[in-house]
């Protein structure tokens, strides 16, 4: 899956002169920036069944100089004035969602950072943010033969810093920051004898990246003692 979302930057360069006392001092030239707030959509994934994308005006926006100084800040994009003001020089904008968790369900977390680009006097600048999913997507899916030879069934995904359990009637996307994956898959049945008794098959996802969805799909039979994941 794959979300992209556009913030526009425009620029329009002014001057200003300051004087002090009776001889000329060098001139402080400022930029005044327009921003103009954009939004497309693309899919190419798995499939097209996508959560509602979160709403842009809430994003966060931050305004940095290329030597990593915050120059300013929004907690929301619809909290921006019309235009900014800034100093001529070399600056580039983060944004992102608030909301990255390690791992939650129906969580989509957005980011994105624009181009270095610069400032001068009387030049317009067009910029862009785009922000991508920046997390791991993880669904589970079960095979006809765990669905009629198990009594129960769950799937834990782990990372080093949280953990999601699907249970056998979870059909929702799990969203987890791109790191490590551990896979442990707990399959419950009864013994002809009545007794209760479980299969644990594991697996991992040792190098996920942001923006892909990892379908895991898991496939087990009593019979012939075959558990595995496709």
């Amino acid at each position: 899956m794959k979300n992209l979302f556009s913030f526009v930057l425009s620029g329009l360069i002014i001057l200003s002169i300051s004087c002090q006392k009776n001889e000329p001092v060098p001139r402080l030239e400022t930029g005044m920036l327009h921003l103009d707030i954009g939004m497309s959509i693309t899919v190419n994934e798995v499939n097209n069944r996508l959560k509602s994308i979160p709403v842009i005006e809430d994003f966060d926006v931050i305004i940095y100089r290329t030597d990593g100084t915050e120059v300013m800040s929004f907690e929301n994009a619809s909290a921006m004035p019309d235009t900014i003001e800034l100093e001529i020089g070399n600056y580039y904008v983060e944004a992102e969602s608030d909301n990255n968790r390690p791992a939650e369900f129906e969580n989509p977390y957005y980011a994105g950072v624009s181009e270095v680009f610069t400032i001068n006097s009387n030049v317009s600048n067009d910029i862009q943010v785009i922000c991508e999913l920046a997390n791991t997507i993880v669904t589970v899916i079960w095979s006809d033969n765990v669905i009629s030879s198990f009594s129960d069934y769950s799937a834990t995904v782990s990372s080093a810093t949280d953990s999601l359990v699907y249970a056998s009637n979870e059909t929702r996307k799990g969203y987890f920051q791109p790191q490590p994956l551990e896979i442990k898959v707990e399959l419950e049945y009864q013994n002809p004898d009545g007794s209760d008794t479980s299969k644990i098959i594991s697996g991992q996802i040792p190098d996920p990246l942001p923006n892909r969805h990892y379908e895991i799909n898991v496939d087990a039979s009593i019979d012939n003692g075959l558990a595995s994941f496709l």
